[in-house]
């Protein structure tokens, strides 16, 4: 199966040579750093805001192949690095309430598929616009109080699942052999494994070569 894997590719991308003599098959780094901004959590009809947004990056390859003319797809393998605060009320004996604060912090990599076209309207680049999904699984994942303490998230204890789904829109600028892009990230899969739930979304800046 891997060599017909091998062999489609390099059929694919000698057609697309021939369509357009200026595309290459070509590898290229991307370093990104993001702004993960989950959704509201809900449990049935009632949602609430229950995360703030916090920083991440990410960073790895990609294999840009043409297909025809300046349409392309293009394959990744990514690290990432993702946190972003809780933030729930709860209520005490009293009757009072008060604020439950956390940070999760999850480690892993991912496995995006982009489809795009490139509009040559440089003489020295072009603006491209490209969408696909995202294969994300968690490796690491730990949320910690205020106080230091932190608990896993994954595994049979934890409450977050590990794989995650994302559908990905995004543009970018090639000028000579330099990358700038922005890609917004919308999750498709709950995070959590019982009730409520969530999903992750998140606004990438990547640059590359």
């Amino acid at each position: 199966i891997l060599l017909l894997a091998v062999v489609a590719l390099l059929a694919v991308s000698s057609y697309a040579q021939f369509n357009n003599p200026d595309n290459r098959a070509h590898f290229g780094l991307r370093l990104s750093a993001n702004i993960n901004s989950p959704s509201d959590v809900s449990v049935g009809k009632i949602s609430f805001d229950g995360f703030k947004t916090g920083p991440g990056f990410s960073f790895g390859g990609v294999y840009n192949i043409p297909v025809w003319q300046n349409l392309y797809v293009e394959p990744g393998l990514m690290l990432w690095r993702d946190t972003y605060k809780t933030e729930l009320e709860d209520i005490d004996d009293s009757g009072e309430t008060y604020n439950i604060e956390s940070k999760v912090k999850k480690f892993g990599f991912s496995i995006p598929v982009m489809v795009g076209y490139r509009f040559d309207v440089f003489s020295r680049g072009g603006w491209s616009f490209f969408t696909g999904p995202e294969l994300r699984i968690g490796l690491t994942g730990k949320e910690c109080d205020d106080d230091g303490h932190s608990i896993g998230i994954y595994g049979d204890e934890g409450w977050a699942n590990q794989v995650d789904c994302a559908w990905n829109v995004g543009t970018g600028i090639n000028i000579d052999k330099f990358y700038v892009g922005f890609t917004a990230s919308l999750g498709m899969a709950d995070m959590i494994k019982e009730q409520p739930k969530y999903r992750e979304n998140r606004f990438c800046f990547s640059v590359g070569y």
